[in-house]
């Protein structure tokens, strides 16, 4: 009498293990959806590498003017850029611990080493105009101008960051925010690399084209072939831009440019470093 029952139950068990269930099926659809818009896709080598390649970038772009300075026999350094290379140089490590810790799925500390970096990121604003006035304020008379490509760094960087900041809840807008914030403070760095004699004879010969010096030249294009690659990983992995980097590219090409000039053209920083000095 128990055999009817019993077997039935056993062909319900058998099946059960054969036909996956209608809600694991459509649980690993909606994770494979998400990890192909980037939300969830938290593994993705690319953010720990481009970051680990800029702070290599940094350290040697550094090496002579700054951290082997003593070496080289070169003058010591005024106190703002003895902060300011000091509190870049925690955002370029802050900047690889924070995708390793992603990559490790230590979210919470993740969180916790954010808002260090956030105090960074503000560091780094301040002492950034700060070296711009010094640099700056000996010439005020004669004044052309010259922050505009500093300042207009700072801004890449701060609007990044804040944005970064804002997407914080979506991992997509986030990592992507944070990780080109620090492209804009490599262009110095490319800019001291590129001075090296025998690369600047050889960037010299390749960027004839460009109207600018060698270094500048090749700071420019490094510069804007980072950001290009960054694009190039969105298509290849989502078949698009994504929201994220179309949003640091606004805060960059177009936010600003336009916050540089309105400060610039207005007599606004003149004033100020008139005012500080």
């Amino acid at each position: 009498m128990q055999a009817g029952p019993d077997r039935a139950c056993g062909v319900v068990q058998q099946a059960k293990k054969v036909i996956p269930s209608v809600d694991q099926t459509g649980a690993d659809s909606k994770m494979n959806a998400l990890d192909r818009s980037g939300n969830r896709n938290t593994r993705d080598s690319f953010y720990l590498g481009m970051s680990i390649f800029s702070l290599v970038i940094a350290l040697l772009g550094f090496s002579r003017s700054f951290y082997l300075q003593d070496y080289f026999g070169l003058p010591e350094l005024p106190v703002h850029l003895i902060v300011h290379g000091t509190v870049l140089t925690a955002w370029f490590f802050l900047a690889c611990l924070q995708p390793a810790l992603v990559w490790n799925r230590q979210t919470p500390l993740h969180r916790q080493t954010g808002t260090a970096a956030l105090f960074v990121a503000v560091a780094i604003i301040i002492t950034g105009v700060w070296t711009v006035v010094m640099r700056d304020a000996p010439n005020i008379d004669e004044y052309p101008a010259r922050a505009a490509g500093n300042l207009a760094s700072l801004f890449m960087f701060l609007f990044c960051v804040a944005l970064g900041v804002y997407f914080r809840r979506q991992s997509g807008h986030h990592k992507r925010l944070m990780m080109m914030a620090s492209i804009p403070l490599l262009a110095p760095a490319l800019d001291r690399f590129a001075r090296i004699p025998l690369l600047n004879d050889l960037f010299g010969k390749l960027l004839y084209w460009f109207p600018a010096p060698a270094e500048i030249a090749f700071a420019t294009i490094a510069f804007l072939a980072l950001l290009v690659l960054v694009v190039i990983h969105d298509l290849v992995h989502e078949r698009r831009v994504h929201p994220g980097t179309v949003w640091g590219l606004v805060a960059i090409f177009i936010i600003s440019p336009a916050a540089t000039a309105m400060i610039v053209a207005t007599g606004g920083w003149l004033a100020f470093v008139k005012w500080v000095a």
